[in-house]
C-alpha cells in the first residue's frame, strides 16, 4: 500500500496533500513550526502583501474568500491557508511540532526519521522551499550599527526615525526602503544588478490577470515591455541599473511604491557597497553616506540536508522539471522554483501530477523516462522558470500520460 511522506505545511505541501487525499493516497503532512503556512507565518511582516492578484493565486480546490481585496495582506493569505487545511480535512493528516531529521532509502522506499522516530514511507514528497537560510553579503569592513536580514524585519516600527540602507532589490527589499521612506529619517537602496519592476495594476486590473495561459513567451515579453514603457519606465529611468537581462529571466519586483518614491526623492538610488567603515558605507561609485541601519535583503540559499542519506549533494539538487529527481523515482520536490507570476499555479499542478504518480507507478515510469529522453534541457540544478505558461503545459500533458487520459507520443 502505498504512503507518502510530505515534508512542509506551506502552499505547496497543503496543494500536495489535497491531491493525494482527492487519489485516496494514505499520506503525513511533517511540519517543523507550530502552525501551517511555511513562510507565510515564519517569514512574513506586517507590510506584507501578495504580488499577485487574489484571482490568480489559489490552492486547487478553493479559492480565497471574494471579500479579501485585489491583493491580500499576508495576515489575511495565512488565514485562508490555515482555513483550508481544516476545510479540504488535512489536518488529521498533519503533524506539527515534528522536524524531519534525515530521509534514507530502505527498500523500495524510505526511512524518515523525525522528532526521534522513524517511520517506513513509499515515497516522499520535499515541500520545504527556497526560503530557508538568510544570506548576508560578505563585505569588508564592519558596520556599527544595526544589520538585519530582511527575513527578521516585521515592522515598520524598526526603520521609525532611522537612515536605513536596504541591501538588495527583490520584492521584500522593495516594500522595506518604501517603508523606510514613509517613516525613516532617510531610506536608501544599494544595488548590484537591478530587477525590472512592473507595476501591480495596469488599465485598471493587475497585471498577473492580463496574463493569458498559453501565451507564447515573446509576446509576454513584449506586453510587459509596453506595460513598464507606459508606467514608471525602465530602471535607469529613477537611478537604478538598467537590467542586464530580459523580462522573466529573473524574478521581477511588483511594485508601483518604489519608482514613485525613488521619482519623487524619498527613497535615494545607491551603487554597490564596497566596504564599511563604522557608521559609514561606502559605495562603488565612490560615494558614502552614514547610516544607522542596514537591512540585508539578498535572499536565501535552501540545504536538503535531510537528503543525506540519499546520496544527493544537499546544497544542489539537480531536477527534472524542477520535480523529479534523477535515480529516485520516488522522491519528489515540490515548491523549489521560483516564476514571475502566482507560484500557486506551479504548485498546483506539481501536487495533481506528483498524486497521479503515485497511484500510477507504471505508467509514471514510462512517461517520465520518455520525457526525459526527449527533453534534457529540462533537467537544472537552478530554479527560475522563465516560462511558467510553456512549464506548466508540460506537467499537465504528463498528467495526462500518467493518468491515461492520453497516450505517450
Amino acid at each position: 500500500m502505498e504512503r507518502v511522506a510530505v515534508i512542509g505545511a506551506g502552499v505547496s505541501g497543503l496543494t500536495t496533500a489535497y491531491w493525494l487525499k482527492r487519489r485516496g493516497i494514505d499520506f503525513t503532512l511533517f511540519e517543523a513550526s507550530n502552525r501551517v503556512g511555511g513562510v507565510w507565518h515564519q517569514k512574513a511582516y506586517n507590510e506584507l502583501f501578495l504580488i499577485t492578484s487574489r484571482k490568480s493565486t489559489y490552492l486547487s480546490g478553493s479559492k480565497p474568500p471574494e471579500d479579501y481585496p485585489d491583493f491580500p495582506s499576508a495576515a489575511q493569505w495565512l488565514a485562508y491557508l490555515e482555513d483550508y487545511a481544516a476545510s479540504q480535512g488535512l489536518e488529521e493528516h498533519l503533524r506539527l511540532h515534528t522536524a524531519v531529521d534525515v530521509v534514507q532509502p530502505s527498500g523500495e522506499g524510505f526511512e524518515v526519521t523525525a522528532a526521534g522516530t522513524s517511520e517506513s514511507f513509499t515515497h516522499v514528497v520535499v515541500c520545504s522551499g527556497l526560503n530557508q537560510i538568510p544570506k548576508h553579503p560578505d563585505t569588508p569592513g564592519s558596520f556599527s550599527g544595526e544589520v538585519l536580514h530582511s527575513a527578521d524585519y516585521k515592522h515598520h516600527r524598526q526603520l521609525v526615525g532611522k537612515r536605513v540602507l536596504v541591501v538588495g532589490e527583490g520584492n521584500s527589499g522593495a516594500d522595506i526602503a518604501v517603508e523606510a521612506g514613509r517613516v525613516g529619517k532617510m531610506s536608501a537602496i544599494a544595488v548590484r544588478n537591478s530587477a525590472w519592476i512592473i507595476p501591480k495594476y495596469a488599465m485598471g486590473v493587475p497585471v498577473t490577470e492580463l496574463q493569458r495561459p498559453g501565451t507564447p513567451l515573446w509576446a509576454q515579453r513584449l506586453f510587459l515591455k509596453f506595460i513598464i514603457g507606459t508606467s514608471s519606465g525602465s530602471p535607469d529611468k529613477f537611478g537604478l541599473p538598467l537590467p542586464n537581462h530580459r523580462l522573466f529571466e529573473r524574478t521581477m519586483v511588483a511594485s508601483q511604491q518604489l519608482p514613485y518614491m525613488l521619482r519623487h526623492g524619498l527613497i535615494h538610488p545607491r551603487a554597490d557597497v564596497a566596504r564599511l567603515d563604522g557608521s559609514t558605507v561606502h559605495f562603488t561609485d565612490g560615494r558614502s553616506d552614514d547610516f544607522d541601519l542596514i537591512v540585508n535583503a539578498t535572499g536565501y540559499r535552501y540545504e536538503l540536508s535531510l537528503l543525506r542519506g540519499t546520496g544527493l549533494d544537499p546544497g544542489r539538487v539537480r531536477l527534472f522539471r524542477r520535480l523529479f529527481v534523477e535515480g529516485h523515482h520516488r522522491l519528489f520536490v515540490n515548491g523549489f522554483y521560483v516564476n514571475n507570476g502566482a507560484f500557486t499555479q506551479v504548485a498546483n499542478s506539481a501536487a495533481q501530477l506528483i498524486a497521479a504518480c503515485v497511484a500510477h507507478p507504471e505508467r509514471y515510469r514510462a512517461s517520465i523516462e520518455a520525457d526525459m529522453r526527449r527533453s534534457p534541457q529540462a533537467f537544472s540544478d537552478e530554479f527560475v522558470i522563465p516560462n511558467r505558461n510553456a512549464h506548466t503545459k508540460a506537467l499537465a500533458k504528463l498528467h495526462l500520460q500518467v493518468s491515461g487520459a492520453a497516450l505517450a507520443d
